[in-house]
């Protein structure tokens, strides 16, 4: 159901459908960690895209336990913007990847975003509901629960949201195209570049 329900949404590419599966598999209750992969088939450094870990220790163990306890995220590379979460719910915070005791009848939790090294970007909180099998098919994935921009290097933002037992959410940032600071005879390309790629269609990519 999580594939057939990923690929129904046409028009947002592989990495589109791969966040669609992900929202899929969240609202069934399948809860894993994000990771990225650079099988690229071209000569290029390691860690494009770059897989975060909040590790207890720096090394391979730490990592590996990170994983598991899904305290990860996935930036474009090691040098791009870095996100963290925060909720606090019921007197106790928790922290991204974290499974959140939500109590039957719902409850208020506040929501802070921690987005370091992106000024000028755009942070969303995307949610959802748990459901089953049956109503997947005709469940809403995607939905923008906040945003906002970051206004400095690091920047951090705070929200309240209810939460009802299974809904789940996750923190998206989308970086500037030209950033602060790039070569203005490289930004003044980006537009046409950008141009140029909405024209592809399936037809002649």
């Amino acid at each position: 159901p999580a594939f057939r329900k990923a690929i129904d949404f046409q028009g947002e590419g592989g990495n589109g459908q791969a966040l669609r599966l992900y929202e899929a598999q969240l609202s069934l209750g399948i809860h894993v960690a994000l990771v990225s992969g650079s099988d690229r088939h071209l000569v290029f450094p390691v860690g494009f895209p770059t897989t975060w870990v909040l590790a207890g220790t720096r090394d391979v163990t730490g990592v590996l336990d990170g994983i598991r306890a899904r305290h990860t995220f996935v930036a474009r590379s090691p040098v791009s913007a870095t996100v963290e979460l925060a909720v606090a719910i019921g007197g106790a915070t928790y922290a991204m990847g974290d499974k959140i005791p939500v109590p039957a009848g719902g409850a208020s939790a506040e929501v802070t975003v921690r987005v370091r090294r992106g000024e000028g970007a755009r942070i969303r909180l995307i949610r959802g509901a748990r459901t089953d099998d049956a109503g997947l098919a005709a469940a809403d994935l995607g939905q923008i629960a906040f945003e906002t921009f970051a206004d400095s290097p690091d920047c951090q933002a705070t929200t309240t949201l209810a939460l009802a037992p299974g809904d789940w959410l996750y923190p998206v940032v989308h970086e500037r195209l030209a950033a602060p600071g790039l070569d203005p005879a490289l930004a003044a390309k980006i537009p046409a570049m950008a141009a140029a790629m909405s024209e592809f269609t399936e037809d002649n990519y």
